[in-house]
């Protein structure tokens, strides 16, 4: 993987912290899938398409007035990535918040999001690329 995917990564996330979901879809690729684990928006469920993850953000924006992702730890796994941080966000009808731990494996495709698997644990995220803490 080049440097190239891992700013691809950083500007995604970038523009979901901002909620901007042209931005966002733009730097995916066409055939995207996303496996989700976020509660928030019916648990485990999978997303097909730039369709498909609009669908998702739309769901995601809906429920919580901010997200917030942040990611110190990417790791270059040559078409791979994985990044490991949190996830902060606040319920729109609550105004609750919550800090949890986050991970993604994203898989590119011309250096542009393609297969994205998001996990709570970031040791299950760890355990699917074969690797540990």
């Amino acid at each position: 993987m080049s440097e190239e995917n891992v700013e691809v990564f950083k500007r995604a996330v970038e523009a979901a912290n901002r909620s901007d979901k042209d931005a966002f879809v733009a730097l995916l690729h066409p055939e995207v899938e996303w496996h989700t684990v976020l509660p928030m928006v019916g648990g485990d469920a999978v997303y097909r398409g730039i369709e498909g993850v609009r669908g998702l953000l739309d769901e995601l924006w809906e429920v919580l007035a901010r997200t917030e992702f942040e990611f110190p730890d990417i790791r270059d796994l040559g078409d791979h990535l994985i990044a490991i941080g949190h996830i902060r966000v606040t319920g729109g009808a609550s105004g609750a918040a919550i800090d949890s731990p986050f991970a993604f494996v994203i898989e590119f495709r011309g250096s542009r999001p393609y297969l994205i698997r998001s996990f709570i644990e970031p040791n299950q995220a760890l355990e699917a690329v074969g690797l540990e803490e």
